[in-house]
């Protein structure tokens, strides 16, 4: 399944941890997804732009661990190699794992 829904923004990022904070304000963010964050507009070279794309390896509220997160929820996703997405980036769902698979993290370029 291949979308491009935007399903959220970025609101902090935790550089020490790795990981940022979504709220996920349509659809539903899940273990395995496929996301991609975006800001500004990273081929005309502007300041501040960003464009990366990763698996959701791991997904947390609190202390908890979720395999599925629903509209209007705040949570945090490891970000495990390349660069941090910004504040403020919007969150768009590429790809859905359906099987909920533990898969290993990776980067997609």
């Amino acid at each position: 399944m291949s979308t491009n829904l935007s399903i959220g923004k970025v609101t902090h990022v935790f550089v020490n941890k790795r990981c940022v904070a979504i709220l996920v304000k349509q659809g539903r963010l899940c273990k395995g997804d496929v996301i991609r964050f975006i800001k500004g507009d990273v081929e005309k070279g502007m300041p501040g732009s960003h464009d990366s794309t990763h698996v959701v390896d791991s997904i947390q509220i609190g202390d908890n661990q979720e395999d599925v997160i629903n509209p209007r929820t705040e949570c945090a996703v490891l970000i495990r190699c390349g660069e941090l997405p910004p504040n403020n980036a919007t969150v768009l769902l590429l790809g859905r794992n359906q099987e909920f698979k533990d898969s290993k993290p990776y980067f997609v370029s």
